[in-house]
């Protein structure tokens, strides 16, 4: 059998070594992987938990209290029950208001008869509408809102409350937030791991920097929000987050009101201790690569002995001196200078090819380097942009609110009715432009904002303002998937504020019940058609003089010529009033 050769040997030492230290590397990293991943789960797994359980014995918390101010309520005199309420209000820091409706929906007592007047209609709320159908014992929580009391984060619980195991009514009770941010900030958790609450929808409800819950932004979108929706408890190790950087996090569900806690953590900080495995594992490997070097070392002086006899053969011929060839023969010496000269020659074809790659990689970087300025400045303009716009929208719409304020302050100032009345019609103009502000910078399209939302959130403000009147009516809206710009959504805006306002005063003379409906939908290729109709009483014979001498019909006509469109107006049975225009 032949023995190896040292070239092979040499090869079979160094493969062996190399694969060795790789399979060390692999293991310690596959190891550190899952012990990484088990303690990082554990701890996220924790602080989370802790969390939604402080948010569910804070929901109970308030249920209990409610509930017992429900009983008070209902044992106390009729004249007492709104005192009683607004003390228990003022006793407890979780409390914002406190306000007892009968089977109506009407308000029976009331912590802040400023806010919520006794007798006032608040059967359109989602807790009420819940909470009226349940059993004792039950409740129902309402999606988180801006309270008009603390002007802060808030949301509705509501009980039904019963005496001698009859239903009498339902409570409400606002309950503020802060108690959920307070806990939140005081979790130990690590200065870059990142602790949030989000409600069912994806709203935050609690996060360490106050603006995401101002703003209401919207997280439904990530995967994390989606697995913790569907699982009680879900651990998700690798994802983005919504500005694309790989984070580890983990989730847990208050079963209390369906919230969901939220902890993440930056990749790059969470696999610190891998890194650190790996560095150990890099020393190691490279002491495995210094013994290389020492096994190639021996090899090639083991070879080296030949080579420099053909060296020194080669430095004799090329010199002219043949002293170390004298005993070679003639096809030894002609071999030498034909190995002597191939080298030559592909020396210099290295040389040239080698100097022409490096320019051509030269020539590469320097344009790659290019490309890359001018898109990082492409991206950096387009994000500086970006957040101008919002910027300027909600400054837009911050101005318009001090607008409506001081418009608020001189209509109390006022004794003329007529004149009031005219400063309240302008204040809810301006509230319908600045809703368009508000929306755009909200949902994130700077350019567009979608049309059922304009309108829903519009229709329901313009029903709060006419309170049990515009309650009574039946109000139905359908905006099919429509957008609209700014130039578009702010004259639409308004000319439905116009025609639903005059709907809600005069369309159901007597407090007579009807409907009113909006429609907002493409009705051609390139034109969309605004409908806005009721079944109240129709309009006057003197129709074409009413149309001059009202305001707010002048306005929706020149709104309508803004939008380069046509106005129909049907009067018969009910009012019809079209606007067809170009999207």
């Amino acid at each position: 059998m032949r023995a190896p050769t040292l070239p092979v040997m040499l090869l079979r030492i160094v493969g062996g070594i190399a694969l060795g230290a790789l399979l060390i590397i692999m293991a310690m990293t596959l190891i550190s992987i899952g012990l990484l991943k088990e303690s990082i789960s554990q701890r996220q797994q924790t602080n989370t938990d802790a969390l939604a359980r402080y948010g569910d014995t804070f929901v109970l918390q308030m249920e209990h209290l409610i509930k017992l101010a429900g009983k008070a309520a209902l044992s106390a005199n009729e004249t007492t029950r709104s005192s009683l309420l607004s003390g228990i209000v003022q006793l407890s820091a979780g409390l914002n208001g406190l306000y007892l409706l009968d089977q109506d929906g009407k308000v029976q007592a009331s912590s802040n008869p400023n806010n919520v007047a006794i007798g006032f209609d608040l059967s359109r709320e989602p807790a009420f509408n819940v909470a009226k159908n349940l059993n004792e014992g039950q409740f129902s929580i309402s999606p988180p809102f801006m309270s008009t009391i603390t002007n802060k984060i808030a949301a509705t619980l509501a009980i039904p409350v019963f005496e001698h195991n009859q239903r009498k009514g339902v409570l409400m009770g606002e309950l503020s937030l802060e108690e959920l941010q307070a806990a939140l900030s005081s979790l130990p958790i690590n200065p870059d791991e990142l602790v949030l609450i989000v409600d069912q929808r994806g709203t935050v409800m609690a996060h360490p920097e106050p603006e995401w819950v101002q703003e209401r932004r919207n997280l439904s979108h990530l995967a994390i929000f989606q697995d913790g929706m569907s699982n009680t408890q879900a651990l998700r190790m690798f994802y983005n987050d919504q500005h694309g950087h790989w984070m580890i996090g983990s989730t847990s569900l208050m079963s209390a009101a369906d919230w969901l806690v939220i902890t993440e953590q930056p990749l790059s900080v969470a696999m610190r201790p891998l890194f650190w495995m790996l560095a150990v594992a890099s020393v190691a490997l490279s002491l495995s690569a210094l013994l290389t070097a020492f096994v190639q070392r021996w090899g090639l002086r083991q070879i080296s002995k030949p080579i420099e006899r053909l060296v020194i053969r080669a430095d004799d011929l090329a010199s002219g001196h043949s002293p170390s060839i004298t005993n070679q023969s003639t096809s030894q010496v002609a071999e030498l200078a034909s190995l002597e000269t191939s080298f030559e020659h592909m020396a210099q074809q290295l040389q040239t090819t080698i100097a022409a790659l490096e320019q051509r990689i030269r020539d590469v970087q320097a344009t790659e380097a290019n490309l890359t300025s001018v898109v990082n400045q492409l991206h950096a303009s387009l994000a500086e942009k970006e957040t101008l716009l919002k910027e300027i929208h909600h400054r837009v719409k911050n101005n318009l609110q001090v607008v409506i304020s001081l418009l608020r302050l001189q209509a109390r100032t006022l004794e003329d009715e007529r004149a009031a009345l005219a400063l309240a019609e302008s204040q809810q103009r301006i509230v319908t432009m600045a809703l368009v502000h508000e929306l755009l910078y909200r949902e994130g399209d700077l350019a567009n904002i979608n049309a059922a939302t304009y309108l829903q959130e519009l229709a329901e403000q313009l029903v709060r303002i006419y309170g049990p009147a515009a309650r009574r009516i039946n109000l139905t809206i359908s905006a099919n998937q429509v957008s609209l710009n700014l130039d578009q959504a702010v004259p639409c805006g308004l000319i439905v504020n116009e025609l639903l306002s005059n709907s809600f005063k005069y369309a159901f003379p007597n407090g007579a019940n009807g409907s009113i409906g909006i429609t907002l939908e493409a009705c051609a290729p390139s034109n969309c058609c605004l409908t806005v109709w009721d079944n109240g009483i129709g309009l006057p014979e003197n129709i074409e003089q009413n149309l001059s001498n009202s305001l707010g019909m002048r306005l929706v006509q020149n709104l309508t010529r803004q939008l380069h469109g046509q106005l129909q107006i049907e009067g018969e049975q009910g009012t019809r009033v079209m606007v067809t225009f170009p999207l």
